[in-house]
C-alpha cells in the first residue's frame, strides 16, 4: 500500500496502520521469491527506515518501551546492511573513474577492483535473516499494543517542527565545521522529514510534491557526501585497498575533491528549503 495517509483517514489511524504495514512489509520482503536476495534486503531496509521514522513520531505512545522498539528496528537493519555497505563503497569508487584516464585511471580501477572483491566476500557471507525476522516480530508485537485513539495531528506537527529545527542547526554546523558527523546527522533528519512529508502528501498544503522532491534530492546528495566520507575512512583504515602507498596518497585528494563538489551542490539545493525561520515554518504546517 502507498506510504501516505488515505483520503479522510484519521491521522492517528494512519500513523499506526503505516507503522504496522512498514514492519510487515520489511519482514515479508525478506521472503519474496520474485526478487533476488540483494533486492529483498534493499526493499526490507527501505521499509525499516519508514518504520523507524514513524516510531520517532509516536515516541510518547511507546513510553518506556520506546528505546527497545528503536533498538529492535535498528539492529534488524544492521543485520541486513553488511553487503549493502560494501556495495556502496565499490559504487563510490567507480564514480571516481568518470572523466579520468592515464595512470590515475589505473589506480582508481585498482581501488574499484579491490572494493568489488570486498563486496563479493560480503555477499558470500550468509545474511542473518532469521535474527532480523525475530527482531521484526518483536517490533510488530510492540506496535500492536499502540492505542487506536490519540492526537495524531499534534504528534506529526511536533515531529515536523522538531526535525526542521534540527536540520537548520545541522546545516549551520556542517557549514561552519565541515565535520562528517554533522553532514551525517543532517542527512538522517532530512530523510526523516522526507518520510513524514510523503505520508501527509495530499493532506497538507505544505506537503507539495515539488517540496517533497527537493527534500528527497537533498537527502540523496547528502548521502553521496556521506559515501565519500565513509570511503575516506575505509581507506585510512586499510590503505592497502589502493594497491600501493603512492596510489593511496594520490587517490585521497580525488575523493576529497568529489566530496567538496557534492557539498557545494548540497548547499545550493538546501538554500530554498530553509528560507523560513523555525517559527514561520511551524505556521506553514496545517493539515487540510
Amino acid at each position: 500500500m502507498a506510504f501516505r495517509l488515505l483520503p479522510g483517514e484519521p491521522v492517528a489511524t494512519g500513523l499506526t496502520r503505516s507503522l504496522r504495514e512498514a514492519i510487515d512489509e520489511a519482514r515479508d520482503s525478506l521472503f519474496d521469491g520474485a526478487l533476488e536476495r540483494d533486492q529483498r534486503i534493499h526493499r526490507s531496509r527501505r521499509r525499516l527506515k519508514r518504520a523507524r521514522s514513524l516510531v520517532r513520531v509516536m515516541r510518547p505512545l511507546f513510553g518506556s518501551s520506546y528505546r527497545d522498539e528503536v533498538r529492535r528496528l535498528r539492529d534488524a537493519a544492521s543485520l541486513l546492511s553488511a553487503s549493502r555497505d560494501a556495495d556502496v563503497a565499490a559504487i563510490t569508487a567507480e564514480t571516481l573513474t568518470v572523466g579520468t584516464d592515464g595512470r590515475m585511471r589505473d589506480m582508481l580501477d585498482t581501488l574499484h577492483g579491490a572494493l568489488q572483491e570486498r563486496a563479493r566476500h560480503a555477499h558470500g557471507r550468509e545474511t542473518p535473516v532469521d535474527e532480523a525476522v525475530a527482531l521484526l516480530d518483536e517490533a510488530r508485537a510492540a506496535a500492536s499494543y499502540l492505542p487506536e485513539e490519540f492526537d495524531g495531528e499534534a504528534l506529526l506537527f511536533d515531529a515536523l517542527t522538531e526535525t526542521y529545527g534540527g536540520e537548520v542547526r545541522c546545516r549551520a554546523g556542517a557549514k561552519n565545521s565541515g565535520a562528517a558527523d554533522r553532514f551525517h546527522d543532517w542527512r538522517k533528519l532530512v530523510k526523516h522529514r522526507w518520510h513524514l512529508m510523503r505520508l501527509i502528501e495530499g493532506r497538507m498544503t505544505y506537503a507539495k510534491a515539488k517540496r517533497i522532491d527537493r527534500i528527497d534530492t537533498l537527502g540523496e546528495t547528502l548521502g553521496l557526501v556521506n559515501d565519500c566520507h565513509v570511503l575516506l575512512e575505509l581507506l585510512a583504515a586499510t590503505p592497502s585497498l589502493a594497491g600501493t602507498q603512492r596510489a593511496y596518497v594520490r587517490i585521497v585528494p580525488v575523493i576529497e575533491a568529489r566530496r567538496d563538489r557534492l557539498i557545494r551542490r548540497v548547499f545550493k539545493i538546501a538554500r530554498p528549503l530553509y528560507r523560513k525561520s523555525e517559527k514561520a515554518h511551524a505556521k506553514a504546517m496545517k493539515l487540510d
